[in-house]
């Protein structure tokens, strides 16, 4: 593994400031910004389960005998941040370097021109076979492929199940929309019908309990008389125990009556009794 000397003295790092070495790496600054709908900007924030892709604002410049391998910063990792298809850089590369970048923290990260984004570190090559040297990348292509790889495979709503099930569900009631109101236009129909045949129906009922047969009708009437006899013929019976009881009463007073007139008469010796004697008789 290189350090920092080594890493200055080869000139491994096109465009880098002093700053960004570190004993035995150097941290790539952010350069461009790739949103998601393919638009190039110097910052972006990304928002929680957002993604963004960032390239370099420095060029890699490897011989053939230095390998390098890009790890995550561990400050962004701690702030949610995750850095995605990075690894090793082969011998011989030059140009920039990019990086895919999602937000799985709960708060919105803003990422800069400038700001550190990705570590590397270069590895000494051994020599013992010829390897093809790859071709030199254009600045200008890489940008130009990444903003096409982000429009096309990459949108807003990445990672965000909350807007995707929204948007899922509105499309599926756009698209069942119209048979959904042919149903229950279909449906209110039925029970419309089935509405009118119930009323109908218990209509009939009614006509054929309250419009009886002759009969029903003679039937009813003699029950109707039955009960005026019987009621009738009660009134009779409390009638009569009422007379007899009058009678009774009468017969018990004349009773009492007589009795009472015999013991009077005996009192005051008859009804022909002698005046006492000297006194005329009126």
């Amino acid at each position: 593994m290189l350090n920092s000397v080594q890493i200055n003295a080869r000139k491994l790092v096109l465009g880098g400031v002093d700053a960004s070495f570190r004993a035995i790496s150097y941290d790539l600054r952010v350069g461009k910004v790739v949103r998601p709908g393919g638009q190039l900007a110097d910052h972006y924030v990304i928002p929680p389960q957002g993604i963004v892709e960032i390239v370099s604002e420095e060029r890699l410049a490897l011989p053939m005998d230095v390998a390098g391998i890009a790890m995550v910063k561990t400050s962004l990792s701690n702030q949610g941040l995750l850095a995605l298809n990075i690894g090793i850089v082969d011998p011989g590369y030059k140009g920039k370097i990019g990086s895919f970048f999602v937000n799985f923290g709960r708060r919105e990260q803003t990422l800069r021109k400038g700001d550190v984004f990705l570590r590397v570190v270069f590895h000494a090559v051994a020599q013992d076979a010829e390897l093809e040297e790859p071709r030199p990348v254009d600045d200008d292509r890489y940008l130009a492929d990444k903003r096409i790889n982000m429009e096309a495979n990459f949108g807003t709503e990445f990672l965000n199940i909350a807007d995707i099930t929204e948007r899922f569900a509105k499309e599926q009631f756009e698209k069942y929309r119209t048979k959904i109101l042919g149903l229950v236009a279909s449906a209110a129909f039925i029970l419309a019908a089935l509405t009118f045949m119930l009323n109908f129906g218990n209509l009939l009922l009614v006509q054929r309990f309250l419009q009886p047969n002759d009969a029903t009708r003679a039937e009813l009437l003699r029950q109707a008389l039955d009960r005026s006899n019987g009621d009738l013929a009660e009134e009779n019976r409390a009638l009569l125990e009422r007379v007899q009881q009058l009678d009774r009463n009468l017969s018990s007073a004349i009773d009492r009556l007589e009795g009472t007139g015999g013991r009077i008469d005996q009192s005051e010796g008859g009804p022909l009794a002698r005046p006492p004697q000297g006194q005329a008789r009126p």
